[in-house]
């Protein structure tokens, strides 16, 4: 929750107010993908490392990290995997969204 307050300017205590199950969700799936990817400062200071690693062949890419896991999986895929895991953690128990199809 801090990490969405300080993400969207409030406090906790209006996000618990405001926030429901479904976005909070959205907001870890969110924070999971955007953890896996890389920053203008991690190409940086990759260039760094290459420039001082003392091998003329060394490359940018060589020194950022690389993230293996679910590379097979599709961006809904990896976005409901999440939510499922979030959800088994936190023992919530999502909301069911009436589609009108009975």
């Amino acid at each position: 929750m801090f990490k969405v307050a300080g993400r969207v300017g409030r406090t906790v205590a209006e996000l618990e107010e405001t926030l429901d199950y479904r976005e909070l969700l959205d907001w870890i799936a969110f924070f999971d993908i955007e953890f896996k990817e890389h920053t203008k400062q991690d190409y940086y200071l990759a260039q760094i490392a290459a420039m001082h690693s003392g091998k003329k062949s060394s490359k940018i890419n060589d020194f950022l990290i690389k993230f293996n896991g679910n590379n097979d999986l599709t961006d809904e895929e990896r976005l409901e995997k999440s939510k499922n895991y979030w959800t088994a953690i936190t023992g919530q128990i999502p909301k069911r969204i009436d589609d009108g199809k009975d």
